[in-house]
């Protein structure tokens, strides 16, 4: 069944594994039960779901993890314009022209990773250290409606082999995130 979703959205299932898709099939989400039901959460866009689930009144609410002090507090444009082309970092961003340049390569990746470095480089208006500000664009995509588990995916995704120390921060800081229990049906 196809979902067009206008807001965050939150999902129930009794479906041993679900599996979400855009709709061109790519792989979107994947989850396995392990209780009663899978709760999860699909931020704004079209997906496929090939198994049955119920929508929720609300999203699934989740307690998350308290952010690093601010480093800094630069004054940020009203738009930030991304624009894609070579760029051997990546993603970079231009602070005061307010420009997030992402390599050609990010093209390619899913929404998700590509949601991911873009926060990423937006957290570097409120800090220095790259590991804030992954663990700023992980928040972020929570906010938005991915799960945990996708931020984690992302950035071990977007991430080289030799940011060992980063990836585990984001799995920590993953780790710390927790659905509050409430009625959501």
């Amino acid at each position: 069944m196809t979902y067009k979703l206008k807001e965050k959205t939150g999902f129930r299932s009794k479906a041993n594994t679900v599996a979400v898709y855009t709709t061109d099939y790519e792989p979107f989400y994947v989850m396995q039960r392990k209780g009663d039901y899978v709760y999860f959460n699909l931020p704004k866009g079209e997906y496929i779901i090939e198994v049955e689930v119920e929508k929720l009144k609300k999203p699934v609410n989740f307690q998350l993890p308290p952010l690093p002090p601010f480093e800094r507090n630069i004054k940020r444009p009203q738009f930030i314009k991304i624009i894609f082309g070579k760029n051997p970092n990546k993603c970079s961003i231009d602070l005061e022209g307010g420009v997030i340049i992402c390599d050609d390569s990010i093209k390619a990746k899913g929404r998700a990773e590509q949601c991911f470095v873009i926060y990423h480089e937006f957290g570097h208006y409120f800090y220095k250290t790259e590991s804030s500000c992954d663990k700023y664009a992980s928040r972020k995509m929570i906010e938005e409606g991915f799960n945990p588990s996708q931020t984690v995916y992302s950035c071990n995704g977007c991430l080289s082999e030799r940011s060992v120390v980063r990836k585990n921060e984001i799995y920590n800081f993953a780790k710390q995130v927790k659905r509050k229990k409430f009625n959501l049906i």
